[in-house]
């Protein structure tokens, strides 16, 4: 009898401990919950607020494009070089879907630009920037590519990218956490190195980054 008694009274000490435990358990998880539904709502506040300043750089841009009169290109033939290359670089089956821009430290590089130094520094990040999405196998690095222009030398050096990203879902959250990433990656290459990162609708961003009138004596491509 008392056996039994004790038996009972450890079975209901069990069941009471794995109530508490499960109260416990649905308690933490509440106020995870909910702390995760604060985060996103602060972070899709952010995102939010970084889109309205994206939009006014955007629009400062188009207005810095639009100023450039066709008589700007007075080589015909570099105005149909640049033509033809817009038209290449824009179509479908290249899936060039991010605009990115790169700011080099002026202190490094202003005034005392050397082309193929800041070809090596663009290929140390894009080689980082591979791995982060494609791991260390360097074969499946030619799945992304870009092609890019190097802008104001002598002044506000910093480099204009279209990137062909294997991720081809792209969503303003996508954007946000993805020039984060990149900004980390390119302050590991140059110091207080800035990052500017958008989709690439159409091939606005192409008549942008080729707007310079020696802009083919800038140009540089991924390996393919």
């Amino acid at each position: 009898m008392i056996i039994n008694t004790l038996d009972e009274l450890k079975q209901t000490l069990r069941d009471k401990n794995l109530i508490i435990n499960n109260l416990t358990r649905t308690s933490e998880q509440t106020k995870l919950d909910k702390l995760k539904i604060q985060q996103q709502n602060l972070k899709n506040q952010t995102i939010k607020i970084h889109n309205e300043i994206k939009n006014l750089k955007k629009l400062e841009l188009n207005n810095c494009h639009t100023k450039k009169s066709d008589s700007y290109y007075e080589n015909y033939n570099l105005k149909r070089m640049k033509e033809e290359l817009i038209e290449t670089f824009s179509k479908e089956d290249n899936k060039y879907n991010l605009a990115l821009t790169l700011n080099l430290n002026p202190k490094n590089y202003n005034g005392n630009f050397v082309k193929s130094s800041v070809e090596n520094k663009l290929k140390e990040f894009w080689k980082l920037y591979c791995q982060f999405n494609l791991g260390r196998d360097a074969s499946k690095y030619r799945k992304m590519k870009y092609v890019a222009v190097i802008e104001h030398q002598q002044s506000n050096i910093h480099i204009h990218l279209a990137i062909s990203h294997i991720n081809q879902n792209i969503n303003d959250e996508f954007i946000y956490d993805e020039e984060n990433v990149i900004s980390i990656l390119w302050r590991t290459v140059i110091q207080s190195g800035t990052v500017f990162l958008e989709r690439l609708y159409d091939k606005n961003w192409f008549n942008y980054i080729f707007k310079s009138e020696k802009f083919y004596e800038n140009m540089l491509i991924s390996d393919s």
